[in-house]
């Protein structure tokens, strides 16, 4: 079902697949420029489904990778004020996750 969905993200554009280990053979799948552009609105249905579902808090929190401040839905940085992108940016376990396991 994964690999389903993951081809089908790369005959789509959204994804490429490019490989990173010969024996055995290992591939990887990256963002593409379409991908990309995702960005904003993944993380505003996240955001929105952490404010109406995860009683608990959010399971994943999205940080600035450069300073670690937590990201607003205008895609700024709360903390240094940055605006940012996908590459910026890493998931971090929230309140919710511990909750949730």
């Amino acid at each position: 079902m994964l690999t389903a969905r993951l081809s089908l993200l790369v005959e789509e554009g959204v994804l490429e697949r490019r490989r990173y280990q010969e024996r055995p053979e290992r591939f990887e799948y990256r963002l593409t420029e379409k991908g990309l552009e995702l960005f904003p609105v993944l993380i505003s249905l996240m955001q929105w489904g952490d404010r109406w579902y995860a009683p608990d808090g959010p399971p994943r929190v999205v940080r600035h990778r450069e300073c670690g401040g937590a990201v607003d839905a205008q895609l700024s940085c709360e903390r240094c004020g940055s605006r940012v992108t996908a590459r910026a940016v890493r998931l971090e376990a929230g309140p919710g996750a511990r909750a949730a396991a």
